[in-house]
């Protein structure tokens, strides 16, 4: 069935990309999707990228309002605005990814009678879709929650890999804003194991002064602000140290890679720290604390015998691939319900 597709996603890319992939294939199926957004923003740039249609409004809600009166003032007119975007360009269902920015276009959506399928990518509920779940048709999980049913639970859609390779590298990763403490760290302790190259560090703003920590203590490695293709530098790499984003993880196995995760403790509900425990409890992957000691010890552990192989074949496990096939299933059975 081909279907004409409404996006509410935005924020960050843990958002972002799961909302990326169901809308392309969304697409590849014929069907049509329109992204509404914020102006001026990453899912604006990222929908422009990728030639899907946007609508941008102008935001008054922030993370600020979330006391539900600051929110239900600030947020009204946001929903009159797209309610008459949505009058104009009409769709059979919108598909929600949560943050505070899918709030307005997912109750603008629920008045105008149209289905809503929300997608939480972590272990814990977001506060935005905390409040969806109560209006979504259908619910889909990135990795189970407690207290919700294990049938919600589709995966994290990521894009699907080309091959399995195993690289000879270690790649150092920090989310899509980069990371202080990888940054600072991580160099200093590969240095100590004696991996003085063979290292690809995925930065942030920061990358220059990294480029010349790692120059200074006489290592060799590539270090990028950002990195497009990631399938490429997956597959450059051996092993990987990372923050524990539900869709780092989701990646991490869909290229079967062992990893050292390293929670953000300051992530809203904690809930980077609940991926990781999510993971390291399927010994699916090692954890770390945000300390040159706890880094020191999980980097020792990847090093032993044997150890990579054994958490490449339990993580490629943990995220269903076939998740974005699945998300789009129930997105179909919702969609259907709107009389055309």
């Amino acid at each position: 069935m081909s279907i004409r597709l409404g996006i509410a996603a935005g924020g960050t890319g843990g958002h972002i990309v799961p909302a990326l992939q169901v809308a392309k294939a969304i697409q590849k199926l014929g069907g049509e999707c329109l992204w509404v957004g914020r102006s001026a923003s990453m899912e604006s740039k990222i929908a422009h990228t990728h030639d899907i249609p946007f609508q941008a409004w102008v935001s008054r809600v922030t993370s600020h309002h979330w006391r539900i009166p600051r929110l239900a003032v600030a947020i009204t007119g946001d929903v009159l605005k797209i309610r008459q975007h949505l009058r104009r360009h009409p769709i059979d269902c919108l598909f929600a990814t949560g943050a505070f920015v899918s709030l307005p276009t997912a109750l603008a959506a629920k008045s105008l009678g149209i289905p809503l399928v929300i997608q939480e990518q972590n272990t814990v509920m977001g506060k935005a879709n905390t409040l969806l779940m109560r209006m979504a048709d259908g619910v889909c999980l990135g990795m189970p929650i407690s207290g919700l049913p294990l049938s919600w639970v589709t995966g994290n859609p990521i894009p699907k890999r080309s091959m399995a390779h195993i690289g000879n590298k270690v790649l150092i990763m920090g989310g899509s804003q980069g990371c202080k403490f990888l940054n600072e760290i991580s160099p200093k302790v590969l240095k100590n194991n004696q991996i003085n190259s063979g290292i690809i560090h995925i930065a942030g703003n920061h990358h220059q002064v990294v480029a010349e920590v790692y120059q200074n203590l006489g290592m060799e490695a590539e270090v990028h602000p950002f990195v497009d293709d990631m399938a490429h530098v997956y597959q450059q790499a051996k092993f990987v140290i990372a923050r524990a984003g539900a869709m780092t993880l989701a990646e991490l196995s869909g290229y079967a890679k062992p990893a050292i995760v390293v929670p953000y403790p300051h992530a809203a509900g904690n809930h980077q720290r609940h991926n990781a425990m999510h993971y390291v409890n399927k010994n699916a992957a090692l954890l770390a604390e945000e300390s040159a000691a706890s880094l020191q010890e999980a980097l020792s552990i990847m090093l032993s015998d044997n150890k990579m192989q054994h958490l490449a074949d339990t993580i490629s496990q943990l995220n269903p691939p076939n998740a974005v096939q699945e998300i789009i299933k129930i997105i179909q059975q919702h969609a259907c319900k709107l009389p055309h």
